[in-house]
């Protein structure tokens, strides 16, 4: 029996997006496995005893990328990343900030690789992280506009425009289902060229 083919698709949305909710309905649909970034930045934190927060994560991923490449991230994920394809068709990347850090996958994983990207309006971010509430989102405006910021000044803007293919989540999740559904009918279409790379 054959091997299936090995596909990654890094996921690329500022916070309140909808990230996690798209990968949890991609879930629901074929067998994923995630994998967080965040969680080697958390590991650095902990590391010097400082707490995670908002501006702890931003701050020192903020500094290894300066110090060590803007890569550097995706290359510590890459042993995770490659042990997750022993049982998942899929593996999902949570979540890009740059087209530096796809290349790494790229290079890396012997199959197909597909940045997707996921927009939502500053408002409609706002509003859904201000109700997340989860210990590194931000309390107030500035603060929200200050994550993105630093997140743009990774090389998120490029990595974003430059997907090879772009959810709008402004509506619902029964809305965001559909767009997800139409995402997978192009990913596994017969002759499809997504994620394929000369």
């Amino acid at each position: 029996m054959p091997k299936k083919e090995k596909i990654l698709i890094g996921m690329c949305g500022l916070g309140g997006s909808g990230k996690d909710t798209t990968i949890a309905l991609l879930s629901k649909k074929r067998k994923c496995k995630t994998i967080q970034l965040r969680h080697i930045v958390e590991n650095e934190i902990k590391k010097r005893g400082l707490p995670i927060t908002n501006k702890t994560l931003r701050e020192t991923a903020t500094e290894l990328r300066n110090k060590y490449g803007y890569n550097i991230i995706a290359r510590k994920s890459l042993p995770i990343v490659k042990k997750a394809f022993d049982d998942a068709d899929i593996v999902v990347i949570n979540s890009i900030k740059s087209l530096k850090e796809m290349e790494v996958y790229k290079k890396s994983i012997k199959g197909r690789t597909i940045l997707l990207s996921l927009y939502a309006s500053p408002k409609t971010r706002f509003k859904r992280l201000s109700k997340r509430g989860l210990n590194w989102d931000m309390k107030d405006y500035k603060s929200f506009v200050w994550r993105d910021e630093k997140e743009l000044g990774w090389g998120f803007g490029a990595a974003f425009t430059l997907a090879d293919y772009m959810l709008v989540n402004e509506g619902s999740m029964k809305e965001l289902g559909i767009e997800v559904d139409k995402f997978l009918e192009e990913l596994y279409d017969k002759g499809s060229r997504l994620g394929r790379h000369p």
